[in-house]
């Protein structure tokens, strides 16, 4: 471990973050719906809409995404603490891919209840292509192996839930359980169990917490991607 590579972690996460913000705001949308191109607020086209560091329109001045540096900031802390226990490798590459793509996800969870396929999509492949050339290059076949077991098993399991209770889960987030069953399979299966029951747990914790300040009701939905999220980082940390 180096502090070196920290710092490299940290700009790496800030660059990233700062380049899906629009991204992000494109995308945050109802399920169902086109893409988002312009401000709700003016009109603006989102070539001239969200520029770096910040989440308002720039002619009227209306919130259209995370606070001023919000999720630059989180991407950062998270990416410099994957850089700085997992130094320079490929392995590293692909996990921080993920947490930065993983923030965007959220976000966009949190404001619409959708996890964009196009996203997922490109997490799923670059991590994929990190864990691989880990493997070639690190005589890490097994683990490779074992990924690709967590990948099918997480995604397997997530879509008979969603199956058995309609609603509770949606397909967004049976496909978000591919990169994350991935990515907890590479370093072992006890992860893939733990990643996943933390996030039913962190949900359940977070439902109980906003009854009890009567922030939602029984009959509220809370998007889960956000947790499964949650859960795979706390797996790899604990």
């Amino acid at each position: 471990m180096h502090p070196v590579w920290a710092l490299a972690g940290a700009i790496i996460g800030v660059a990233a973050a700062t380049a899906l913000r629009r991204p992000t705001f494109v995308l945050a949308v109802a399920p169902g719906e086109p893409d988002r191109l312009e401000c709700p607020g003016c009109g603006l086209p989102p070539m001239r809409l969200i520029p770096a560091w910040h989440g308002r329109c720039v002619h009227c001045s209306l919130r259209i995404g995370p606070r001023w540096a919000s999720v630059e900031l989180l991407s950062a802390v998270l990416c410099a603490g994957v850089a700085l226990v997992l130094g320079a490798s490929f392995q590293a590459i692909g996990v921080i891919a993920m947490v930065v793509i993983g923030v965007a996800l959220a976000v966009i969870d949190l404001h619409s209840f959708r996890l964009p396929n196009k996203l997922i999509g490109l997490a799923t492949l670059l991590l994929a292509v990190s864990l691989a050339a880990a493997a070639a290059t690190g005589g890490g076949w097994p683990r490779l192996q074992a990924g690709l077991s967590g990948a099918a098993g997480l995604s397997v399991t997530y879509l008979l839930l969603a199956l058995i209770r309609p609603g509770a889960l949606g397909l967004g987030d049976v496909k978000l359980a591919v990169p994350l069953g991935l990515l907890l399979g590479w370093f072992g299966w006890p992860f893939v169990v733990f990643g996943g029951c933390l996030a039913f747990l962190l949900s359940a914790l977070t439902i109980l917490l906003l009854l009890w300040l009567r922030k939602i009701t029984l009959r509220s939905q809370i998007p889960f991607g956000p947790f499964m999220l949650a859960g795979t980082l706390l797996a790899l940390l604990l």
